[in-house]
């Protein structure tokens, strides 16, 4: 219920046609695992807050070296095409 719906992004009405359910019920699960989760994080002793907190280095590390590869996959497109070109090219 709670991945359909917070994670997969799908509306209740979805939700529920998915899992053969009523809406009403759908909205009464999605409620109790909502304060699930929050009473075992509460358990944890962490904030529902910190699971949302955004790891910026991390994140730049990560796209960082993302973004590299792309680079790199993208110069050695440029540069396998223009060796097809000259090589076709008459001579």
């Amino acid at each position: 219920m709670f991945v359909l719906r917070e994670v997969e992004g799908l509306t209740t009405a979805e939700t529920a046609e998915a899992l053969s359910l009523s809406e009403d019920v759908v909205k009464t699960r999605l409620h109790r695992a909502r304060a699930m989760l929050r009473t075992a994080l509460a358990r944890d002793g962490r904030h529902p807050r910190e699971l949302l907190r955004f790891g910026r280095e991390q994140c730049d590390r990560v796209a960082a070296a993302v973004m590299a590869r792309v680079q790199e996959t993208a110069a050695g497109a440029v540069s396998g095409a223009k060796r097809r070109d000259s090589a076709s090219a008459p001579s």
